[in-house]
């Protein structure tokens, strides 16, 4: 058991392919109170990270973050969807008509709109 409870660690890890970092910081409190951030990639993961954290740390404010970098080319996929962006044009076209404004719509502004474009990684 750990008898501090204030301090700070950090690790990172690199090799070809992925950049993981990891930083953690305690501080004095009554409870065992944690808090963890993490990509969602690794959500599978927590609750066995907590309890490791709980095992090492009976007391205190505990902060853990977790960043994840991958350096694998063309693993990200981007789809567009046609149907979203019609209905995007057709939605500004009539508040276009209705306020007698100009439409003034570029494909590079229209891509900003949610869900007309979507970046899926690939497995």
């Amino acid at each position: 058991m750990i008898k501090s409870m204030t301090g700070y660690g950090y690790f990172e890890w690199i090799d070809a392919e992925h950049k993981i970092t990891a930083e953690i910081k305690s501080v004095n409190h009554r409870y065992c109170d944690l808090s963890i951030k993490m990509p969602k990639k690794f959500n599978a993961f927590e609750s066995e990270i907590r309890s490791i954290l709980k095992t090492y740390a009976g007391r205190g404010k505990i902060d853990l973050y977790i960043n994840y970098e991958s350096y694998v080319e063309n693993r990200a996929k981007i789809s567009y969807h046609e149907e979203v962006a019609r209905e995007y044009v057709e939605a500004i076209g009539k508040a276009g008509e209705s306020f007698s404004l100009e439409k003034g719509l570029t494909a590079a502004s229209l891509i900003r709109y949610p869900e007309v474009v979507t970046i899926e990684e690939r497995d």
